[in-house]
């Protein structure tokens, strides 16, 4: 069993790294929905 101070330190880096990445994957979709990310605006 992990100890308090282990599972604290995880979640420490967990809660951070999901934020980023949701916010990633919204801005992903926030641009992409306006043409930036398909292959018209690349040319």
């Amino acid at each position: 069993m992990p100890t308090p101070a282990y599972l604290r330190f995880d979640m420490a880096l967990a809660v951070p790294a999901l934020l980023v990445d949701l916010w990633l994957v919204s801005g992903t979709i926030v641009f992409g929905a306006d043409g930036i990310l398909t292959e018209e605006w690349m040319g």
